[in-house]
């Protein structure tokens, strides 16, 4: 799941215009969780230390349960990453 602007795109739907600051200047929020044997390692962390840096770039209009739960859901993708 990508959020961009606040809506929610689908990976298929994903496209950043060369014009966009994000490209230029990097302006995001990177995570990358370690699956294991289908347990998403530190997800709490990682989900507290996202809400951080979305608070420092200003970024206050995300959803974090729904980034929560879709994690969960793609934890199927069992001794793999999830970013």
């Amino acid at each position: 799941m990508f959020i961009i602007n606040g809506a929610k795109v689908e990976e298929a739907n994903f496209v950043v215009p060369i014009q966009n600051l994000s490209f230029w200047r990097g302006d995001g929020i990177f995570e990358a969780i370690k699956i294991h044997e289908g347990y998403l390692f530190a997800l709490d962390r990682h989900i507290k230390r996202f809400k951080q840096s979305a608070k420092k770039m200003l970024f206050d209009d995300i959803d974090f349960e729904e980034i929560k739960k879709d994690m969960i859901k793609k934890k199927y993708l069992t001794d793999k990453s999830l970013r």
